[in-house]
């Protein structure tokens, strides 16, 4: 269960061998969001890691991955920052979209999808600084309820100078 709806992804996960998504999973990767993002899951406020990681920042493009309801995109674009919001969730992209709509700042904020995202950027490694800001352990289940330790990472990357 999650939030009250039936976990879609229980039996099918079950089947699969723990490794690398193949396209299957990718799919069922955004059901299962979608599905957890029926209900509001965040309170749509910023991230207190994140406002203290870019508060010392000027202003300028942010590139939010995993996005989800929006919280961390819209407090970016009230401060100045034009930011692109990308989620594997439709349904949380759309919850985003109407609250930076609702706060006025929604012409700062491009609501895309990850794939659009990978697609388009044509990156090479060399002409980026990657800082591992802090790491956090804490226990977590899997949508199919295996329980594990996991490691949040909070990482800024910037272009060289």
């Amino acid at each position: 269960m999650t939030h009250g709806h039936p976990d879609k992804r229980s039996e099918d996960s079950r089947q699969h061998p723990a490794g690398p998504p193949d396209e299957a999973d990718v799919g069922t990767a955004a059901d299962f969001w979608n599905d957890r993002y029926a209900d509001r899951v965040w309170s749509s406020q910023v991230n207190a890691v994140l406002a203290a990681e870019v508060g010392e920042l000027q202003p300028g493009t942010a590139l939010d991955l995993g996005a989800g309801e929006g919280g961390d995109a819209t407090w970016l674009a009230r401060h100045g920052w034009q930011v692109a919001a990308a989620d594997v969730s439709a349904v949380a992209l759309a919850r985003a979209r109407a609250d930076a709509e609702r706060a006025g700042v929604a012409r700062h904020i491009s609501f895309v999808t990850v794939d659009e995202v990978f697609a388009g950027l044509g990156l090479v490694d060399a002409d980026w600084i990657t800082e591992v800001r802090e790491v956090r352990e804490r226990i977590g289940s899997s949508p199919d309820g295996r329980v594990g330790q996991l490691l949040d990472n909070v990482i800024r990357v910037r272009r060289k100078p």
